[in-house]
């Protein structure tokens, strides 16, 4: 079993006040200093609302999310070449498991 971080997500997916889907960059030391908490969409400037965040995209944020991503991807093929020996893998949402 490999249990996987949510730091591969980074900010995760948000829903922007023109309905559009967005994946935040950090936020940068310039809007800390400023003490804007809230994110914001880079399209529109608009405030964007969190939504759930589903498996459809990466985006690690720094060297931990990168390492845990590279970890996911080597042992999901490493678990695809030992079918006979290892049945089952989890998958990044905890609650399910995959059929190899």
């Amino acid at each position: 079993m490999v249990v996987f971080s949510q730091a591969v997500y980074a900010e995760g997916k948000y829903k922007c006040s023109e309905n559009r889907q967005v994946y935040p960059d950090p936020r940068s030391m310039d809007q800390f200093k400023r003490g804007e908490w809230e994110l914001r969409c880079l399209k529109c400037g608009g405030m964007i609302k969190v939504q759930p965040t589903d498996e459809s995209r990466v985006n690690p944020a720094n060297s931990f999310g990168i390492s845990k991503y590279s970890q996911e991807l080597i042992s999901l093929t490493l678990g695809k070449g030992y079918t006979n020996h290892l049945p089952e893998v989890f998958n990044r949402a905890r609650s399910k498991t995959v059929s190899l």
